[in-house]
């Protein structure tokens, strides 16, 4: 598999920083394997949000909150939708192909449409982002659920990564690859 770097991410990955951190220039064949832990078990948490929103702040706080528990396996993303830069205020993190991520999830879970702040946990389970009980129920019962990934980086260059991946463990498992920003402010 091949993957060109691009300023956004269009997906979302739990272990690119594994990859990532063993990126080099003149790479041959490096394994990147995450240590392993007493709970195989994993959550992404992805926050559709906006700068634009009023109601966002709180969801904002509350994954901020839960990023500085610094809990094991739990992985955040936040994804600044642009359908709220119609209004005026310019959300500098947005991003159209957000918005469509968004909107490919309410097709699959069968939503009547999108919202902010929105919360999605490893793709199968939405709720208001504000709602921290839900949050932390859906993060403990997604850490019950073990996945074994392999991720081996074959090849690097300035705009190539060439990789492979072996998952186990899933009855059904989708591997998403995504280059992020750590983090990001604005005034």
């Amino acid at each position: 598999m091949t993957f060109v770097k691009s300023r956004f991410f269009l997906v979302v990955i739990f272990l690119l920083t594994v990859s990532i951190s063993c990126y080099r220039s003149d790479a041959k064949k490096i394994k990147a394997e995450k240590e392993p832990s007493k709970n195989k078990g994993f959550a992404v948490v992805e926050l559709f949000t906006s700068e634009g929103c009023s109601s966002c702040p709180s969801a904002d706080r509350l994954v901020a909150k839960l990023l500085n528990e610094n809990k094991q396996n739990v992985y955040i993303l936040s994804f600044h939708v642009d359908y709220w830069n119609r209004l005026g205020w310019k959300d500098n993190f947005s991003d159209p192909a957000f918005s469509a991520r968004q909107k490919q999830y309410a097709r699959y879970l069968s939503l009547d449409g999108v919202y902010t702040p929105q919360i999605v946990v490893n793709g199968t389970d939405q709720f208001v982002g504000s709602n921290e009980s839900h949050l932390r129920s859906s993060i403990s019962k997604e850490n019950k659920q073990e996945a074994n990934i392999t991720i081996e980086v074959l090849k690097t260059n300035d705009k190539t990564i060439h990789l492979s991946y072996k998952i186990s463990g899933a009855d059904s498992a989708l591997l998403n690859i995504a280059l992020i920003q750590p983090q990001g402010t604005t005034q």
